[in-house]
C-alpha cells in the first residue's frame, strides 16, 4: 500500500477529529452569542431569533463573533467537500481555531471580548478548556 500523501483525501481519523473540533467550536460559539445577546438585552429587547442572526451578520456589537462563525463555517466546508479536503487543510484550519482561542492572532476586540466573556460565563470557561484541551492532542 502506498503511505498516503499530505495533500490526499484526510483519514477516518483526521475527519472524526475535525468533526469534535468543529462540534465544540460551534458550542463555544452558542455560548459566546448568548453572553453577548445578555449585554445587548441590557439596553434593548429580546431580540427575536431573526433579529439575532441580523444582529450577528451586521451589528457592531456582535462583530468580534465573526472570527468563530467564520472558522465553523469554513470547517462545514472542509467536512463536505467532494473530493474529501487533504490532510493538509484540516491542519491549516485547527491550527487558525487553536492560535484564535489562545488568542495569539486574535483582533484586539475579539480577545478584549473573549477574555470578559471567560470571566462572566461558566459555559463559555468550560468549553473554552474542552476546546484547548482537544486541539492539544492533536
Amino acid at each position: 500500500m502506498l503511505p498516503r500523501s499530505p495533500h490526499s483525501g484526510a483519514s477516518p481519523e483526521q475527519l472524526r477529529f475535525l468533526r469534535e473540533v468543529r462540534d465544540t467550536l460551534l458550542e463555544l460559539h452558542a455560548a459566546l452569542l448568548q453572553v453577548e445577546r445578555r449585554s445587548y438585552e441590557r439596553t434593548a429587547l429580546p431580540p427575536t431569533p431573526f433579529e439575532l442572526l441580523r444582529l450577528l451578520t451586521e451589528s457592531p456589537q456582535f462583530a468580534w463573533l465573526r472570527p468563530v462563525s467564520i472558522l465553523v463555517a469554513e470547517i462545514d466546508d472542509l467536512m463536505d467537500a467532494v473530493p474529501p479536503s487533504s490532510a493538509v487543510s484540516i491542519v491549516d484550519v485547527t491550527r487558525r481555531v487553536a492560535s484564535l482561542v489562545r488568542l495569539e492572532v486574535a483582533p484586539e476586540d475579539f480577545k478584549s471580548r473573549y477574555r470578559d466573556a471567560l470571566q462572566e460565563s461558566i459555559d463559555v470557561a468550560g468549553l473554552h478548556a474542552d476546546l484547548r484541551r482537544l486541539l492539544a492532542g492533536q
